[in-house]
């Protein structure tokens, strides 16, 4: 051989070597390669080694060869997965595939590395049925269905059924009995590739396991189709969907859940009880229905079917055609291919089409029948869209033709539908007449069907069945439906705004469209409108009634076009037929629509109802209407313009007419008075027209001329003389002491004219009895109103409302008697007070004395003292009063002073009422002033402490400390230390003689719960205040960090700010987000002491960036700080804007030396970029602006 030449040669050129031939050489070596392995006693033997040695001494390619190779390393697989065989055995073995076999059964994962089984075999010479290695056919496909049992035996199925799968596709046909075995379990839980096994066991297995085979596969359908169900349930659960829903996927993810063999064992069961199928089945078709409900409004659409005929106007044809024309439920539509488009999922019709075919299986299966009227009907609920052929093909298997009723009654509405329906129902009415079925009625046109079961129907009505007559009532439910909507198609056409759904569905929408119908003189509409009213009963009276309201108030027609349509189509004839419904009508309806100026309309209208009245009807108007109309013809006539309606309700009739009234109609008008109501049940009166004309031309404004009154009384004499006297007594009063008599007219004018008067009263004595001494009066009255001793309360402005109240008082004496009072109020002059009483009882005797009306004027505003928003001005008017009577000669104090007195030692009344109270009286000096302490600390402690207060325990200052001492030991809650602030702030000189009191109650406030955040604001309020009580403060609040900080800040003590700043370097962070805080630093103008401090790029940032305005801050410790009211403080925060604040603080921090820190808040505050904010045009900018 060469590469025995090679080594001869170079070892010694010069030796003989022999040759001998290749073929010799190859037997050799197998020879001894075989001799080798034979003796080997395991793979890794010294013999398997020799052997692998001979066989590399040929380098050729040798089949011979290459199958020894083969054999040795099958030796070492066979090893590996510990197979103890003898190699001489292998070689010696007839049939390899026991040696497969063997080594699946030694190596118990060996199944998992299928292609390491397939390599063995290959090694071991097996080869599949075309003699080579590539297919899984023959002898390989025999040693891949060794594998899968090796996996069945181990529970593997999932493997079993991939490596089943490579079978398949090969395909070897040898395996249908192992596909048959593994699909026929229940272990295997994939009910699709079950599926696919079983299907491959069928199309290869011999003829006696078809009937067999076939069974399995039924159930496995109808098992995927339940589990397809579950899955599809628990994924909708997921999304949320309604609970209706998934309590009818109940029952199948039950049957599911129990085994992967659920359904077997439900075939297998005891199959007597004839409901348990059936109920599954309607579970599973409700499912599935609800499901598409599901899918329709959550899934993407990708099909043609539903988009298109949604409304079901036109016949479709079936979906397996959708893809071949553009538009496929137009009937006119030509062929057009498109690409095909894929559904991507699972369509309702799909899903019945499967739970109909599982039924049929179980049927198959069970030997028993099943209802599948509810899978019919949901078919064809699929159907009703796309292929009306098939949805009546459903319909007509139904066993009972009522079970497609709800289905018929959830379809829409529309011509072909109904007409469908129609002749669906007809279909079965002529089957149920018939004994015999006529299959040559199927062949008919349906409107000859249609008009053949109807008429047969309608002529023959015999005793038929109830089934038979429930059935007719349902065809002539839908033939109602069908011309209702033929109806609303006809109102269509009138270009009126119909919704057509809702005619044909609700019975009151039709009511109202006959009665839109009759507002209208259009003879087209009116006549429809009749018709319709006839055809759904509606009164012909009620149609007429809304008729002759459009008429009345939207027809803008002339009054004679009116009655002329009126007696064209003889409304009067239809209205008299029901009277009282008829005027209930035209008064509660029609009449308060109706334009009170429109008097032609509103005459005609009056007239019908006096037709209606004189036919028998009532009239329960307070004026009867024959009244009514001769008042309307009145003003027809004389006032055109005036809204006759408003006069007529009652209410202020006499402003109504007022501005219509003149001298040529004011006595037609006061003839016709008495039948014009008024709100009191009573009636206007002729004088009530001849007083507002009078008093209309006497207080006419509409001149440019100087006014003489006493012609213009003059001119309205005729109309006074017509008036009784009491009347005329009140327009002279009108005339003479009204204010706008006071405004206009002089007093001598007023009093000529009131002279006048008497002389004409007293010349119609008879007419006027009494008037005249009545005059007399107010004749004296206005003497004493120009009288000079009250001159001066027309003279002041702030007296002027006084002196208008006097004017116009006529002397009575209740109305003196309350002026007397506004006067003390006020706090006018004794004597001028007086001088009013004895004037006017000059002219009307009373007994009004002043100390009674003061002492009632008085208690009138200590009644108002317990309302907080009425204290101020009752306060001001006390003040007038005490004041008014310390410079009275004529009045006593002793009187005011016992009456202030009885308030404010009564306990009953409200602490803050009796202190105010006492604080007027301190200023006004009226008591002592040791007096007036005692009562207001009486009154403060009064309802939180109890202890009699002396002149003793407040005399002097010390006295006054130890009174405070001893409360405070005495005090236990929030309520009486607040009490206790508010008596050292009534106490004289609170902060220079109390101070240790105050920092007693301080640290008592902090000790309360939620009490440190009054006593911060408390201790706010004083500008100075002693270190010591600060300190105290500050060590007792220690424990609120930000609170105490804030004490040392208002204190404004170098040494005690210093001290908090270092308590507080560990929580820096805390304190920076405390807005009170930082504001507080720019306040009291503390900055420079958190310069180099975390705090201050806090402050700095808040300054910059954040609102300052109140709703950030604690508005009572700031309103504290700036001793004014929070409204006050808010006003103070929201004047000073950004600029001025930053200006205020980088001013503070230039003078404290902190030039740098200063100069770079002025330029940020500038909106200067960052780039920019340079030492030196931050110092540039400080020279500028603080120059020294």
């Amino acid at each position: 051989a060469t590469p025995l030449e090679d080594s001869a040669r170079s070892r010694n050129r010069s030796v003989f070597v022999c040759r001998i031939p290749f073929s010799l050489s190859v037997a050799l070596v197998l020879s001894a390669a075989r001799e080798y392995f034979n003796s080997a006693t395991s793979p890794t033997d010294h013999e398997m080694s020799l052997a692998r040695y001979c066989l590399d001494l040929i380098e050729e390619h040798v089949d011979e060869i290459i199958v020894e190779h083969q054999l040795i390393e099958a030796m070492g697989i066979l090893a590996s997965h510990q197979v103890s065989v003898l190699p001489v055995q292998v070689r010696l073995c007839q049939h390899k595939l026991e040696i497969v076999r063997e080594a699946l059964q030694s190596s118990p994962d060996l199944f998992r590395s299928s292609d390491t089984v397939l390599k063995l075999a290959q090694l071991l010479g097996l080869k599949d049925a075309g003699g080579c290695v590539d297919n899984l056919t023959g002898e390989l496909g025999q040693a891949m269905i060794l594998v899968i049992q090796a996996a069945m035996k181990r529970s593997q199925f999932h493997e079993a059924s991939v490596l089943s799968d490579r079978l398949i596709s090969t395909p070897f046909p040898a395996a249908w009995s192992v596909c048959s075995e593994l699909a026929s379990g229940d272990q295997l839980q994939d009910l699709q590739t079950r599926t696919r096994l079983l299907q491959f066991a069928l199309t290869h297995c011999p003829t006696n396991e078809i009937k067999r085979l076939l069974q399995v596969l039924h159930t496995v359908e109808a098992e995927s189709l339940y589990q397809q169900c579950s899955v599809l349930s628990s994924d909708t659960q997921q999304q949320q969907v309604s609970g209706g829903l998934l309590r009818q996927f109940a029952g199948v993810q039950q049957l599911v859940s129990r085994s992967a063999g659920a359904v077997q064992q439900l075939i297998r069961a005891d199959m007597g009880e004839t409901g348990k199928m059936s109920r599954y089945l309607n579970w599973m078709s409700s499912a599935t229905a609800g499901l598409h409900d599901y899918w329709q409004s959550n899934a993407p659409h990708h099909s043609v079917e539903h988009v298109r005929n949604s409304s079901q106007l036109v016949q479709s044809c079936h979906p397996f055609y959708d893809n071949a024309f553009s538009t496929p439920s137009s009937p006119t539509s030509v062929g057009s291919y498109i690409v095909l488009r894929p559904v991507s999922r699972l369509e309702r019709l799909q899903l019945n089409h499967a739970i109909l075919r599982t039924s049929l299986l179980l049927d198959d299966c069970s030997q028993s029948g099943s209802d599948v009227s509810e899978v019919l009907v949901s078919m064809a609920q699929s159907t009703a869209a796309n292929d009306l052929s098939l949805f009546l093909s459903c319909l007509l298997a139904l066993p009972e033709p009522l079970l497609a009723k709800p289905l018929i009654l959830k379809l829409e509405p529309n011509m072909l539908t109904l007409h469908v329906a129609i002749y669906y129902v007809c279909l079965q009415l002529s089957n149920l007449l018939t004994s015999n079925c006529d299959y040559s009625l199927y062949l008919l046109p349906p409107a000859t069907v249609v008009a053949h079961v109807t008429s047969h129907m309608i002529n023959n009505q015999s005793d038929w069945p109830e089934k038979t007559r429930e059935l007719f009532n349902f065809l002539k439910e839908l033939q109602s439906k069908l011309g209702d909507l033929m109806e609303g198609k006809t109102l269509q056409e009138f270009d009126l705004d119909i919704d057509v759904e809702r005619f044909t569905q609700e019975a009151a929408y039709k009511h109202q469209v006959i009665l839109m119908l009759a507002r209208s003189t259009d003879g087209v509409y009116l006549s429809t409108g009749l018709r319709l009213a006839a055809k759904y009963e509606v009164s012909k009276w009620e149609v007429f009634m809304e008729h002759l309201d459009w008429l009345l108030t939207d027809s803008k027609l002339a009054n004679q076009m009116i009655l002329d349509h009126m007696t064209q189509l003889g409304v009067d004839d239809v209205i008299l037929q029901k009277p009282q419904e008829s005027v209930d009508y035209l008064l509660t309806i029609v009449f308060p629509k109706m334009d009170g100026t429109e008097h032609n309309s509103l005459l005609v209208c009056l007239s019908l109802v006096e037709k209606c009245v004189r036919s028998g009807a009532r009239d329960v108007q307070p004026v009867g209407v024959s009244k009514q109309i001769k008042v309307l013809k009145t003003f027809k006539l004389l006032l055109p313009a005036v809204d006759f309606k408003a006069v007529m309700s009652g209410n202020d009739p006499l402003v109504v007419l007022q501005p219509y009234l003149t001298s040529e109609n004011v006595r037609r008008i006061a003839d016709v008075a008495n039948k014009i109501p008024l709100s009191s049940s009573d009636h206007l009166l002729a004088s009530h027209i001849y007083r507002t004309f009078a008093e209309k031309m006497f207080w006419d404004k509409q001149t440019d001329k100087e006014i003489d009154w006493l012609y213009r009384y003059h001119c309205c004499q005729e109309y006074l003389e017509k008036l009784p006297g009491a009347e005329y007594e009140a327009v002279i009063k009108s005339f003479t002491i009204s204010p706008i008599a006071l405004e206009l007219m002089p007093i001598d004018v007023r009093t000529s004219i009131v002279r006048k008067c008497i002389k004409f009263s007293k010349s119609q004595s008879c007419k006027m009895e009494g008037i005249a001494v009545k005059l007399q009066q107010l004749l004296k009255h206005l003497k004493i109103v120009g009288d000079v001793a009250l001159a001066q309360l027309a003279d002041k402005a702030e007296w002027r409302p006084l002196y208008e109240e006097l004017a116009i008082s006529d002397s009575e004496t209740d109305k003196i008697h309350s002026l007397v009072v506004k006067m003390f109020m006020s706090g006018l002059d004794h004597q001028l007070i007086n001088s009013v009483l004895t004037l006017t009882s000059s002219v009307l005797p009373h007994s009004l004395r002043l100390p009674a009306l003061l002492s009632e004027a008085m208690e009138s505003c200590l009644s108002k003292l317990s309302d907080d928003q009425s204290r101020i001005e009752s306060l001001e008017a006390i003040d007038n009063m005490v004041r008014s009577c310390q410079t009275s000669p004529t009045m006593s104090m002793e009187l005011v002073l016992r009456v202030l007195s009885d308030y404010y030692q009564n306990t009953g009344h409200p602490a803050g009422a009796r202190v105010a109270l006492l604080e007027l009286i301190e200023l006004t000096s009226a008591l002592p002033s040791s007096d007036i302490l005692q009562y207001k600390t009486e009154a403060i402690l009064c309802n939180q402490f109890d202890i009699k207060i002396d002149h003793s325990l407040i005399t002097s200052c010390e006295e006054r400390c130890s009174l405070m001492e001893q409360l405070l030991s005495q005090a236990v809650n929030m309520d009486q230390l607040r009490v206790l602030v508010k008596l050292l702030h009534s106490w004289p000189d609170p902060m220079i003689t109390h101070v240790s009191s105050w920092g007693h109650l301080l640290v008592q406030l902090s000790l309360q719960p939620g009490g440190r955040g009054y006593a911060l604001q408390v201790r706010a309020s004083f500008k100075e205040f002693s270190l010591e009580a600060d300190e105290k403060l500050y060590e007792n609040l220690s424990g609120d960090l930000p609170t105490a900080v804030k004490v040392a800040i208002i204190s404004r003590e170098e040494l005690l700010l210093r001290k908090a700043i270092a308590d507080a370097k560990e929580h820096f962070m805390e304190l920076s987000s405390d807005h009170d805080l930082l504001e507080l630093l720019i306040q009291c103008r503390q900055v420079h002491h958190i310069i180099n401090t975390p705090l201050y790029s806090a402050l700095y940032h808040y300054l910059l960036t954040v609102d300052h305005t109140s709703h950030h801050l604690s508005l009572p410790l700031f309103a504290a700080l700036s001793h004014c009211s929070e409204g006050e403080t808010v006003q103070i925060l929201e004047l000073h804007d950004l600029a001025c604040r930053v200006r205020g603080v980088a001013e503070h921090l230039y003078h404290h030396g902190y030039w740098l820190e200063a100069g770079a808040l002025l330029v940020r505050s500038h909106k200067t970029h960052a780039a920019l904010v340079t030492t030196g045009n931050a110092i540039s900018l400080l020279h500028k602006l603080f120059k020294k």
